[in-house]
């Protein structure tokens, strides 16, 4: 028997694989992360503009796959 965390793990694994949204989503996120994470300059630039805009001092993490 399958717990229910790893059952919704199966279904939205599932809905990814079939929803080409979110793969295109995943694939921009990505890219976004691999664009400021490559350069504190661009970082601190980022920062500038949350400052400014007063937003949320928010971070970039990786997507990393579980399947």
């Amino acid at each position: 028997m399958y717990c229910i965390a790893y059952r919704f793990h199966l279904a939205g694994k599932n809905v990814v694989n079939k929803v080409q949204y979110f793969k295109e989503y995943e694939a921009t996120c990505k890219e976004l992360y691999s664009y400021f994470n490559k350069s504190y300059k661009k970082m601190i630039n980022l920062k500038i503009i949350q400052e400014i805009n007063d937003n949320l001092q928010l971070t970039i993490l990786n997507i990393i796959s579980t399947y």
